[in-house]
């Protein structure tokens, strides 16, 4: 069964994500982020911004599937084959979230990231799905 983990009132969505992926890119997992295509814009360039020793090799959708599958994180579109982990930016319900080991719900700060997120908990657990949440007020991102 899929595990779902909500990391809640994060300041700094893209930031946070950057390092989520560092993180992910280290431990040699495959990832697919999706979201709005300014959200993931805004991931795309913090990845290009890292320093040269932390680059973290990714990915557009729209990219040639041979590119893609050496990336291990893709950012964009519905599915990414191969993806153990998506990391959802978006306030809807991920689609074939039941295809992925994980799901991590990266949500802001604001009052109607929160409402959503919490539609999204209650989705989740009327799938079976307990999820685990991550609280970051007061962190930095």
């Amino acid at each position: 069964m899929t595990e779902v983990a909500f990391h809640v009132n994060v300041a700094d969505v893209p930031a946070y994500t950057c390092r989520l992926l560092r993180k992910a890119h280290a431990k040699g997992a495959r990832v697919h982020v999706t979201g709005l295509p300014a959200q993931v814009d805004a991931v795309d360039r913090g990845l290009w911004l890292m320093s040269q020793s932390e680059f973290i090799p990714h990915a557009g959708v729209q990219a040639p599937e041979r590119v893609r599958r050496r990336s291990g994180i893709v950012l964009g579109g519905e599915w990414f084959d191969g993806a153990q982990v998506l990391v959802n930016l978006s306030t809807d319900m991920p689609s074939e979230h039941g295809r992925y080991a994980r799901v991590i719900e990266i949500v802001g700060t604001t009052e109607a990231e929160r409402s959503q997120a919490r539609q999204r908990w209650k989705t989740y657990r009327s799938e079976g799905i307990e999820p685990e949440m991550v609280d970051q007020a007061g962190s930095k991102g």
